[in-house]
């Protein structure tokens, strides 16, 4: 392990030790994170996020927060902050460099998967991620051994090359064992497909592809090998070249967001890709500051409460209503939602009905909630078929409209269906405050959303049948 490689806390550390089977285990957890004052202000914030508008009031202690959440959502609540956290640790001019890097990549992963069957825009996004972590390390602890291994990645000698490789993954097997990292993510890192052969790979390949290609964009390398690793994105993903080109330009736009220092990556040129491999200027965007800090907040939200839900979708202890009732409540917090209703269906009519909600007229949707999907209104069946969101209005949705004012019904609503193996399991239904049209980049987090949501409940439903 080369010098100065940044370690986990001391209190991180007493957490992975901590094992949650026996009584002592919360008054154990609530005394360490006591011990850590970030550790106290996330979990609190996290605690807060999830119950503080069922509960109705804040949750201003430690011990409450981890009986309301449980131990093992405390503990992987702090444990992915203490990784998230080193990710964006700066000092240097390399570290904001791999960084960047990274993140790019990551949100680039997720624009290209968002239109693929079998990616998981979450999951690539995490798998791309941390396919970086061990260079981002480097960049962090020890610049110099970064710049031998890029030099020798650019040697023309393949033992130079193979000595690079070796380095990067020798130091992904010593994070893994330093940090107790869980195999769901030491299976991402740089070089680990000779350790776990087969397992994730259709994201692995595309963390690789994608990331190889930022790279070289990233230092305007030769301009052969930026064009024949687009074109390898182009056949592999089924792109077009100006889809590729849109789908890299919202990427940078989404790391701008989570990285302020993002300009220095790019070294302020705001890189697109044609279909010749040039580079033209992006258009800037007109955004009162206000605007910038209030949609960066919001973001930052997004991406940390996705983490969280994320996290109880693949601990199946956790029940499906918990993980129904914090889809919805991430919704509240970056949609500016009037009403939310998830909808449940039954498998022998199709027919959709409210289970439950919440909003300022979710109650009054409730009652008359409840249509038939063979005698729906146009455009809801290829909602379910297609497993993609669509816009309608109340009016649309809503076979009897007793005491719904008339203004309600006119609202646009936006429908996102939930499907498991072409079978329709129920369906989430939106509407804004505002009255407002959902913006695209709404509509993408409410599919991020049902995802996840269909996945939790796929795997649930896996077990019992195991069971």
């Amino acid at each position: 392990m080369p010098e100065g490689i940044p370690l986990l806390s001391s209190s991180l550390n007493r957490l992975i030790e901590i094992e949650g089977n026996d009584e002592l285990s919360t008054h154990d957890l609530s005394a360490i994170i006591l011990d850590d004052y970030g550790l106290i202000n996330k979990v609190l914030q996290t605690v807060n996020a999830f119950y503080y508008n069922r509960v109705g009031r804040e949750i201003n202690t430690v011990t409450h927060a981890v009986i309301l959440l449980g131990f093992n959502t405390i503990k992987k609540i702090a444990l992915s902050m203490a990784v998230l956290e080193l990710l964006e640790n700066d000092q240097g001019e390399k570290a904001v460099t791999e960084i960047g890097k990274a993140f790019l990549s990551a949100h680039l992963a997720r624009e290209i998967g968002l239109g693929l069957k079998d990616i998981e825009p979450e999951e690539i996004f995490i798998s791309t991620l941390f396919r970086h972590l061990a260079r981002i390390v480097l960049a962090i602890g020890d610049p110099d051994l970064l710049s031998e291994v890029e030099r020798l990645e650019k040697s023309s000698k393949q033992k130079d090359r193979l000595k690079a490789k070796s380095i990067i993954r020798s130091l992904g097997y010593q994070l893994t064992d330093l940090w107790n990292l869980p195999k769901s993510l030491s299976v991402y890192l740089e070089g680990y497909s000779s350790k776990f052969p087969g397992q994730f790979a259709p994201h692995r390949a595309m963390a690789r592809d994608i990331s190889i290609f930022v790279n070289l964009w990233q230092k305007g390398g030769v301009q052969d090998n930026i064009t024949a690793a687009r074109d390898r994105l182009l056949k592999n993903y089924s792109l077009g070249p100006n889809e590729l080109e849109s789908k890299l330009r919202k990427a940078i736009k989404e790391t701008k967001k989570s990285l302020p220092k993002f300009d220095r990556v790019v070294e302020k040129k705001d890189q697109g890709l044609n279909q010749k491999g040039e580079t033209p200027a992006l258009p800037k965007e007109d955004m009162a500051p206000e605007k910038v800090r209030s949609h960066l907040e919001r973001e930052i939200l997004f991406t940390g409460l996705i983490q969280n839900l994320m996290g109880m979708v693949n601990d199946l202890d956790v029940g499906l209503e918990q993980v129904y009732l914090l889809a919805i409540e991430i919704l509240r917090r970056v949609i500016d939602i009037s009403n939310i209703i998830f909808c449940k269906v039954s498998p022998e009519r199709e027919v959709f009905s409210a289970s439950f909600g919440m909003g300022d007229k979710a109650s009054l949707l409730k009652k008359q909630l409840c249509f038939g999907l063979n005698n729906s209104p146009k455009g809801l069946k290829t909602a379910f078929s297609m497993e993609k969101e669509a816009l309608f209005s109340w009016a649309d949705l809503l076979p009897a409209r007793n005491g719904i004012p008339e203004k309600l019904l006119k609202r646009a609503v936006l429908l996102a269906p939930l499907v498991i193996e072409k079978r329709h399991i129920g369906c989430l239904i939106l509407d804004k405050h505002s009255g407002d049209m959902f913006e695209p980049g709404e509509i993408q987090k409410t599919s991020i959303v049902r995802q996840l949501v269909v996945t939790a409940t796929s795997l649930r439903a896996r077990r019992r049948l195991q069971a």
